[in-house]
């Protein structure tokens, strides 16, 4: 595939993405996360978008937001001196993200449990977005120790982390691996620090290696699947926690009954 056809190709996922998002307001959202250090971008997006009937706006702000980032991708000195992306292909791999964030039920998701999880003792002080970058420079080098050449996305949502992983073993053709990685499957992770859970998406069990890397990011002892999944995943975290409470007061009052057993033998046959 030439540079001309590596380019319209990515050009059409990204048009394809951003079809993808349901209205304006989702759009918008994008546009500032996107061109987040370059604001007036942002701005400029949404310039005289009021002229044009509101069953044409999506069409053209699609069409200018894949225009802008191809300019943006082809003048390499701009994206350098705005702090913006230089490939094309981070443009997609992020907004493949974000809409995964606003469609997440298109999903269905499974729950793995990080055995032996110790909550950081600051987590509930720590910034979300600075989790985010720890955990992506943990993942890759992890990941680069397995034997695997890693590319990692982060997003970040009220109180939760996205990941879309991609990685393929790394060989002595380092430009080969590259080319390789950019066709690589995206696997879909999402984590709620402070919490021993982890959440797949897809039917396809967790690969052990990035199991691995994430056990060893949160350094948990290990990991394993839970018989729970489905397509809304606050509902999935909601009945987590509330069989942790379950779970906690029914050994709280074994504890109380087997006290009580102490000083009541009559009580101990409960136990048996």
């Amino acid at each position: 595939m030439s540079a001309r056809e590596w380019e319209e190709y990515n050009k059409g996922k990204l048009e394809g993405l951003l079809r993808k998002l349901a209205n304006e307001r989702e759009i918008r959202l994008l546009v500032d996360k996107v061109f987040q250090r370059a604001p007036d971008i942002a701005d400029e997006m949404f310039q005289g978008i009021e002229e044009y009937p509101k069953t044409h706006r999506k069409n053209h702000l699609v069409n200018k937001i894949v225009s802008k980032i191809t300019f943006l991708t082809n003048n390499l000195n701009v994206s350098r001196d705005l702090g913006l992306p230089r490939k094309i292909t981070d443009y997609v791999k992020y907004i493949d993200l974000f809409v995964l964030t606003q469609r997440s039920k298109s999903k269905t998701w499974k729950v793995y449990h990080l055995e032996n999880y110790k909550k950081p003792e600051n987590w509930a002080d720590l910034d979300l977005l600075e989790i985010a970058v720890q955990f992506r420079y943990k993942l890759k080098s992890t990941m680069r120790t397995q034997g695997y050449c890693t590319s990692v996305q982060t997003e970040t949502e009220e109180n939760r982390l996205w990941f879309s992983i991609s990685y393929v073993r790394k060989t002595k053709n380092k430009d080969n691996d590259k080319r390789k990685l950019l066709k690589a499957r995206y696997q879909y992770l999402v984590h709620y620090p402070g919490e021993p859970y982890l959440y797949l998406a897809g039917a396809a069990k967790l690969p052990d290696e990035l199991g691995k890397a994430f056990v060893d990011c949160v350094e948990a002892k290990g990991y394993k699947p839970l018989p729970l999944q489905g397509k809304y995943l606050d509902s999935l975290r909601q009945l987590r926690l509330n069989r942790e409470v379950q779970g906690s007061k029914a050994r709280l009052l074994q504890q109380s009954l087997a006290s009580a057993s102490l000083e009541d033998p009559n009580l101990g046959s409960i136990f048996k």
